[in-house]
């Protein structure tokens, strides 16, 4: 009867261990999944990170362009006002060069 009781513990223990085994392998497998998702987070962080630092740097770039895209326009518009004050100005001058010509001849 106890012998019977001793196999039976035996049996119990051993599929105990067997179980235990399956375990271990399983967490295992686990471990090594949860670590290849781990590097593969970590690596589309770096990645994020790459591409927020590319963008920044095309923003600064676009927002460098505008500035000096308005500066451009700024210095046109100065441009543009000093010619139409010299076409005035050449204008009112040959207006009186015609009246000083007509002057002399009359």
């Amino acid at each position: 009867d106890s012998e019977q009781q001793v196999v039976a513990l035996r049996t119990q223990l051993q599929a105990a261990n067997d179980e235990q085994a399956v375990l271990k392998d399983a967490l295992s497998e686990a471990n090594k999944k949860a670590t290849l998702q781990a590097q593969q987070l970590s690596d589309a962080v770096v990645e994020r990170t790459g591409l927020h630092a590319k963008i920044s740097a095309q923003n600064n770039e676009l927002q460098s362009n505008v500035t000096s895209m308005a500066e451009i326009i700024a210095v046109r518009d100065q441009l543009k006002s000093e010619w139409e004050q010299l076409r005035t100005q050449q204008h009112k001058a040959r207006l009186k060069h015609a009246a000083a010509e007509k002057a002399a001849e009359g």
